[in-house]
């Protein structure tokens, strides 16, 4: 009903019995010197409305949208909105058993009593109202409803002009940043808007319910990523786009889903997703790249070569990585520069300093004879030590990474006899030493 004027009360309706308004738009109907310009009730009548928009009426004489007097009201998912009057300029009752749910009356125009005049406490708040300026309304707050005051501050739904929206009647959409989006309620109200709908997510207060959704971007928990390597976020829910910035608000990367860089610093990366369906929603979430910083591992010598505490080892010789060398000690069996790369106890790779191993003609300084036969060998070899000294040394086997496979005591100037026959095939490392001495040789198993 749209577009009506009288002279007399209701332009759009004027009702004397009982009537039941759905899924309809009654707009800029106007009553010169009467009141109610779209609705007008007399007493003893019943109004049911619902799924409904009332929207940019006018009437001289209160009650811009609606005007009911001795009559009993159940407004649902409604909108009443833009209606102007003396005073009421959206709604001007003065009966009671008067019900309003998931409606909403706001930006309506009026010298005084702007959205809504009520004589006595006549409105029963059914919960999850949005009422622009409850002053004059004798309004009691119920669950979910939205208030504004022009003795404090008015609040405005933000809607959109009315217009063809979809579906047979006109209506007043709003886009994601509305009050109105996702605040309703599903229980006791309709369960598709004024246009035949349905509900998109949670459901929206008044006569539009929105079909875009929010996005509800997951960056999921803070991460750690060591100094100098790349951290890939993504922003985990589809939609037409993502902003990326840091905790300065700089744009880091745009038109993207996800986001990768080189961490060289703890920063918090915040992610925004929007949609362009019809709302220009936005959703934000943020997450924490916690930069670590590899512990660089120290190499100590004393024979052999032994690594501070990491997690993974691999010992590089002259640059390049030595085969199986991959404990946290190593013993040099030849001159060069040796460092030793670790993964430290925050999973970050680092390498250690070089340092230059030099390799001492140690038989000589020992002055004695070593002895193993036969070499090479099945696997069991006689070992004799003699020549000065008649201390206790200890022989160590090991292969040619620096493993030990095991140690014994050995005598000089005794025999012995050691036995590696369940050792593999390949090249080995006869360790001897005692407190001041070392000096190695090499034997060959063969099969």
């Amino acid at each position: 009903l749209d577009s009506n004027i009288t002279d007399a009360d209701g332009a759009g309706i004027f009702n004397f019995g009982n009537i039941n308004i759905q899924n309809t738009t009654l707009s800029r109907n106007v009553s010169t010197t009467g009141a109610g310009a779209a609705i007008c009730s007399a007493p003893g009548s019943m109004n049911l409305l619902s799924n409904s928009t009332i929207s940019g009426n006018n009437a001289a004489n209160g009650g811009g949208g609606l005007y009911s007097i001795g009559t009993s009201l159940s407004i649902t998912n409604c909108t009443f909105t833009n209606n102007q009057s003396v005073f009421g300029g959206g709604i001007w009752l003065a009966s009671f058993g008067n019900t309003i749910k998931n409606t909403i009356i706001a930006d309506n125009s009026a010298p005084s009593q702007v959205d809504i005049y009520a004589q006595d406490e006549v409105i029963s708040s059914q919960g999850y109202n949005i009422i622009g300026d409850t002053v004059g309304s004798m309004w009691v707050p119920a669950t979910g409803d939205i208030l504004g005051s022009s003795l404090t501050s008015t609040i405005s739904p933000g809607l959109y002009p009315l217009q063809d929206n979809g579906g047979p009647t006109c209506t007043h959409s709003f886009d994601c940043s509305s009050i109105a989006n996702n605040a309703g309620t599903d229980s006791g109200t309709p369960a598709s808007d004024q246009r035949g709908l349905p509900t998109v997510g949670a459901k929206d207060i008044g006569a539009y319910e929105a079909q875009f959704v929010v996005p509800n971007p997951d960056l999921g928990a803070d991460i750690s990523v060591c100094s100098g390597e790349d951290a890939i976020l993504s922003a985990g829910t589809p939609s037409d786009s993502a902003n990326w910035y840091d905790i300065h608000g700089t744009l880091l990367s745009s038109y993207t889903m996800d986001y990768s860089y080189s961490v060289n610093e703890t920063d918090t990366i915040i992610v925004e997703l929007y949609t362009t369906n019809g709302g220009d929603c936005v959703g934000f979430d943020t997450t924490i790249v916690n930069e670590q910083i590899p512990i660089q591992p120290t190499i100590t010598q004393n024979g052999w070569l032994t690594s501070s505490t990491a997690q993974e080892y691999q010992w590089i010789l002259n640059g390049d990585s030595i085969p199986a060398a991959t404990t946290d000690s190593l013993y040099p069996t030849q001159a060069g520069h040796y460092q030793i790369a670790v993964v430290d106890t925050n999973g970050c790779w680092s390498i250690s300093d070089s340092l230059y191993v030099e390799i001492v003609g140690i038989s000589d300084e020992f002055n004695i004879s070593f002895l193993v036969y036969p070499n090479p060998g099945k696997g069991l070899f006689n070992i004799l030590l003699y020549g000065a000294g008649a201390e206790t040394c200890s022989l160590t086997v090991l292969d040619l990474t620096g493993r030990v496979i095991f140690s014994q005591s050995i005598n000089y100037s005794k025999q012995q006899v050691l036995d590696l026959q369940h050792l593999p095939a390949g090249n080995y490392l006869l360790q001897i030493e005692n407190s001041t001495h070392r000096m190695v040789k090499k034997v060959v198993i063969h099969k």
